[in-house]
């Protein structure tokens, strides 16, 4: 981290560091971290405490080695069995999803605004209305009226956004009403940005922009007629940036020098991204400590929360009219 850094602080023009991100789902995925229970567990000991206490050392272990941003929490209403990222999602509740994230949130920034060199930007993802798609299939289309979709799947991150200040939020895959996320400007800053408030940024799930022209060589959604368009699209719709990397985005020079897309409309997209980079603190202290991070990261102090966070996540079933074992002649 400290090596890629110091090329962007000291290698380009303007000396602006990167934000590094990572997986943090229930740690941070990179040897030597230390592992908590899924969200689904966690939200199943209903403690937003723990929630907290959790993610708070999940930041540490992460900013300690150099990343800035999370790709969690998911606020996924998980509401279709079949759904292969149930575990990912604290369940099928929009209250109980809400708050679970709020602590979550809470625990990866600090209580803000600013974030210390402890914590790190929360993502909140996939927006919107990821966990009940079509036949249970990820990333099927999600055609729900306006009225669920604001009652059930908007609620979490309007919630979160609004009590805990999440940084980021994650755009995804899919489509609703047959316009694909990365392209939806009413979802991405009519209702995100201008509704609630939203004054983070926008990340595309990975090469979902890509998406919209093709998929690894198979058609996907075809309303863009190449990686430019595709572009083209997710910027007006109000993306701030492509992930994991410059792909369809390498074309914003082209695109303004045509006219397609406004200079303006890139200065507010970047300007959102840099804001939070300043309260990231990353201008006065881009470079971490190799020796710090490994003292802290897996420690025995960390494994232990992780035991702890284990055993309150164990859920006891009720054995009525001797429901199992199960009798296979039956």
């Amino acid at each position: 981290a400290n090596k890629l850094q110091r090329y962007f602080m000291e290698k380009t023009r303007l000396g602006i560091p990167a934000i590094f991100h990572e997986e943090c789902l229930h740690g941070l995925v990179a040897s030597y971290s230390t592992s908590f229970p899924h969200p689904i567990a966690m939200a199943g000991t209903f403690d937003r405490d723990l929630v907290k206490e959790v993610y708070t050392m999940v930041a540490k272990e992460t900013r300690l080695r150099g990343g800035h941003q999370a790709l969690t929490p998911v606020v996924d209403i998980a509401r279709d069995a079949r759904w292969g990222r149930v575990e990912e999602s604290y369940g099928e509740d929009p209250y109980l999803t809400s708050q679970m994230g709020i602590s979550a949130v809470r625990g990866f920034q600090g209580e803000g605004p600013e974030i210390d060199g402890e914590h790190i930007a929360a993502t909140l993802k996939h927006f919107a209305a990821h966990g009940q798609p079509e036949n249970g299939t990820n990333t099927a289309p999600a055609n729900y009226s306006e009225r669920i979709l604001r009652e059930v799947h908007f609620f979490p991150f309007r919630e979160i956004i609004q009590k805990a200040g999440a940084k980021s939020v994650m755009t995804t895959y899919h489509e609703i009403d047959g316009v694909p996320i990365n392209a939806n400007k009413w979802l991405v800053n009519d209702v995100l940005r201008e509704e609630w408030g939203f004054e983070g940024f926008v990340v595309s799930d990975y090469y979902s922009i890509r998406e919209m022209h093709q998929r690894y060589g198979i058609d996907a959604h075809r309303v863009a007629a190449d990686g430019k368009h595709a572009a083209e699209l997710a910027l007006n719709a109000g993306v701030n940036i492509e992930l994991p990397n410059p792909d369809c985005y390498r074309h914003v020079v082209e695109l303004v020098e045509e006219g397609k897309i406004s200079e303006s409309t890139i200065d507010k997209l970047v300007g959102e991204m840099l804001k939070v980079k300043f309260e990231l603190g990353l201008f006065d202290f881009p470079y971490v400590d190799p020796d710090k991070a490994a003292a802290f990261c897996g420690s025995e102090e960390n494994r232990s929360l992780a035991k702890k966070a284990a055993l309150r996540a164990v859920t006891l079933l009720e054995n009525r009219d001797q429901t199992v074992p199960l009798d296979l002649n039956d």
